[in-house]
């Protein structure tokens, strides 16, 4: 079968591989369609960068490189384990790729997102969504309802990241959101701000070219923190860029006892002002991708006709992966869907 196969820096091979074999708890499908996430186009410029260490098989899948890649990915289930009996061969479904060792304090305390020793499926796999096929532990997919086109469920893993940063929030109707950063992280918050009933949103986007598709979308945009402070406190602050200064710009005008969600990955050591963290009484929160009832209600929600992905979504082709992953790099590109089902399965 075809698959991207990263094997170091910037070595990334579109190669004819062996299909998975199926394990007695495991699910087959035929990939569909499969999102680059920020986090392949890192593997792809510094395997490392992601923060597994690929010099040793990973502690719960034994895996290491060279690595199928691609997470966000939705399919059909082509085969079924002997001991599956919740799906069978015709469902469509989108994979919840997060890989956890149920033996860490995290896990123990329910926690599997911040677990240890974690793993994700498409970077500590043997198999990953920018492939023909792929074999998953049943527990790991999510059956997509009738009327859910496969192009749309690629897109629920990384929607339950942004879902999952609002309920963390505690966010209610009527109080002032602010998001850093216009990337797919950013949109889905916006999303599900609006699926969560908050009227007033803003977007802080520097790129022009992305605040186009914002405003497109009838989110309200700022091309700099700064302009929001004419226009009076918020409650919440999204950040979903990871630059220090524009997170310092919103803690300023966040209210007293305001929050600030961290969404991004820094890569950079953190310098906040604590002085105005400690003086106003501050909340700093993590958010770390999501859990089983993140991908539920994103479901729910598309259902509801309440996710929009006419402006900011676009489908490319598995052929041009290396380029489409350069252009997003550079910024050129905002979310690019690989459609598997173009070309031969072999």
């Amino acid at each position: 079968m075809r698959a991207a196969v990263v094997h170091a820096a910037e070595d990334l091979r579109n190669e004819e591989v062996p299909e998975p074999k199926v394990a007695p708890n495991e699910v087959k499908i035929r990939n569909a369609f499969c999102g680059i996430c920020g986090s392949d186009i890192a593997m792809f410029f510094n395997p490392s960068s992601i923060g597994i260490d690929y010099s040793q098989p990973h502690p719960v899948t034994g895996t290491s490189l060279p690595q199928i890649i691609g997470h966000e990915f939705s399919g059909t289930v082509v085969a079924v384990g002997s001991e599956v009996e919740n799906f069978t061969v015709g469902d469509n479904v989108v994979a919840f790729p997060m890989i956890h060792c149920g033996e860490c304090s995290a896990c123990k305390a329910g926690l599997f997102r911040i677990c240890k020793k974690l793993g994700t499926h498409g970077f500590t796999s043997k198999s990953g969504g920018l492939a023909d096929y792929s074999a998953l532990p049943a527990d790991k997919l999510f059956r997509l309802p009738e009327g859910i086109p496969l192009k749309l469920g690629a897109l629920v893993e990384p929607l339950a990241v942004s879902w999952h940063a609002v309920r963390r929030s505690g966010i209610a109707p009527g109080q002032r959101a602010l998001i850093i950063g216009g990337g797919p992280i950013g949109i889905g918050v916006a999303l599900a701000l609006r699926a969560f009933g908050i009227e007033d949103v803003r977007l802080s986007e520097t790129s022009a070219t992305r605040r186009k598709v914002i405003e497109a979308m009838g989110i309200a945009s700022l091309a700099d923190t700064a302009d929001l402070k004419s226009q009076g406190e918020i409650d919440i602050v999204f950040d979903a860029a990871g630059h220090a200064s524009a997170l310092d710009q919103a803690i300023e005008i966040l209210k007293p006892q305001g929050i600030a969600v961290i969404v991004a990955i820094y890569k950079r050591p953190m310098q906040l002002t604590g002085a105005t963290i400690a003086l106003k009484e501050l909340r700093i929160i993590g958010s770390l991708a999501y859990e089983a009832p993140d991908f539920a209600e994103v479901i729910a929600a598309m259902t509801a006709g309440l996710i929009d992905t006419g402006h900011w979504v676009e489908v490319g082709d598995f052929d041009e992966l290396e380029q489409t992953i350069r252009a997003l790099a550079r910024g050129e590109r905002l979310k690019v869907l690989v459609d598997m089902r173009a070309g031969s399965a072999k």
